[in-house]
C-alpha cells in the first residue's frame, strides 16, 4: 500500500510538471540556418590556423555561450 501511494504521488508530481505545449509538427519550427565555420563576423575567410584560434573560434564560443544555447558552456 505504501508503494502505491508513492506511485501515484510521483505521478502526480510529473504530469503537473509535465510539458504543456509540445510541437509535434516540423512545419511548425521556424528556419534557422548555421554560421559559416570559416567566415569571420568582419567577412573575412579564415586562412591559417591561427587566424581560426585567435578570432573565429571565440566568435563560435561566444554564440554558444550567449542567447543561442540555454545552458552555459563549461571552461
Amino acid at each position: 500500500m505504501k508503494n502505491l501511494t508513492y506511485f501515484i504521488l510521483c505521478l502526480a508530481v510529473t504530469s503537473i510538471y509535465a510539458q504543456q505545449n509540445v510541437n509535434y509538427d516540423e512545419s511548425k519550427v521556424p528556419a534557422y540556418t548555421l554560421p559559416e565555420l570559416l567566415k569571420c563576423q568582419n567577412g573575412e575567410m579564415v586562412t591559417t590556423a591561427e587566424e581560426w584560434e585567435k578570432q573565429r573560434r571565440p566568435e563560435l564560443m561566444e554564440l554558444f555561450n550567449g542567447s543561442h544555447l540555454i545552458d552555459v558552456y563549461p571552461k
